[in-house]
């Protein structure tokens, strides 16, 4: 535990030198801030199961192109896919650009 006298000095430092310790209060919050909203998007992107039951059911399609290149499905190449498909129960599409998070 800090004692008064273990912090006479600090606090007296940062009372001559005001600009110096606001730009430090700021910075340090901006920090916090960001740490919190970076562990907010990893927690709902990674951590958090989706809303779906039956998880082990899910797949995500994902074409190759030459060489292993992914690339998008497009929406043509998507509407062919749903009308002819008979082994899903559904295939519900997501916004162009996600990516799969194959391990």
């Amino acid at each position: 535990m800090f004692t008064l006298a273990q912090l006479r000095y600090p606090l007296h430092t940062l009372r001559r030198t005001p600009r110096f310790a606001a730009t430090a209060v700021l910075i340090r919050g901006l920090g916090i801030g960001l740490a919190t909203a970076m562990l907010s998007v990893f927690n709902s992107a990674r951590v958090q199961r989706l809303p779906i039951r039956e998880q082990d059911r899910l797949v995500v399609l994902w074409p190759l192109g030459k060489g292993g290149t992914e690339f998008p499905l497009f929406a043509e190449e998507y509407d062919r896919l749903r009308a002819n498909t008979r082994t899903m129960e559904a295939m519900p599409a997501s916004p162009t650009g996600a990516r799969s998070t194959r391990r």
